[in-house]
């Protein structure tokens, strides 16, 4: 007998039955702007979705992961420097190369080691040192509690739910890739590197020839 892994047994129930591995609207779930925020917290290129404490809300942890992160997320990566006045994180977008910590050291770091720029953030941005959308990083978090968030939607559904208003700015891309219902595929310049990603056309200013 061969045994196989969940894991595995999915792959091969999609390989043998393409007919039936697309994922069904009517599989999918919505979850409310309150649990996103207790729950997510999103970056440029990693999504974090935790348990919370409540246990009306999430079972208990299975590991003692939550002992080691109070917070729960992982926290932003965050490179130190050996400076005259000792460990100083760097300011973001600094020229020269720099070393992140491990995760431990990351969780000693205090908010006097961080450069001026970041000390006024309730909390440091997942993206605080990632060099494409270090433009950006400001007006995507909440004015209110200070959470940052990737995708422009995620921010105006959470300002409306922290009671605050907040403008969303309008972003004009070099081109527009692709388009699918309420949505492009824009190409959006970050200072000397571009990224695609998918924008609801409300964010966007395609006025002109792109």
């Amino acid at each position: 007998m061969v045994r196989m892994s969940r894991t595995g047994a999915a792959h091969w129930y999609r390989f043998n039955q393409p007919q039936k591995s697309e994922m069904r609207r009517t599989d999918l779930k919505t979850v409310s702007t309150q649990w996103r925020g207790k729950h997510v917290r999103e970056s440029q290129y990693c999504t974090q979705i935790v348990k919370c404490e409540d246990r009306t809300c999430c079972r208990p942890p299975r590991s003692s992961l939550f002992h080691l992160l109070p917070a729960r997320f992982l926290p932003p990566p965050i490179p130190l420097n050996q400076t005259a006045e000792g460990l100083k994180a760097p300011e973001p977008g600094s020229q020269g190369a720099v070393k992140f910590t491990p995760l431990f050291l990351t969780l000693a770091i205090k908010p006097d080691l961080l450069p001026r720029c970041l000390a006024g953030y309730s909390s440091v941005p997942y993206d605080a040192y990632c060099p494409s959308v270090q433009s950006v990083i400001m007006r995507r978090c909440c004015k209110k509690c200070g959470l940052y968030h990737a995708l422009l939607t995620s921010l105006k559904a959470h300002t409306a739910f922290c009671g605050i208003e907040q403008t969303v700015p309008r972003t004009r891309p070099v081109r527009v890739a692709a388009r699918r219902q309420r949505q492009m595929m824009a190409i959006i310049a970050y200072d000397n590197a571009t990224d695609a990603e998918w924008i609801d056309e409300e964010f966007l200013d395609v006025s002109g020839k792109l």
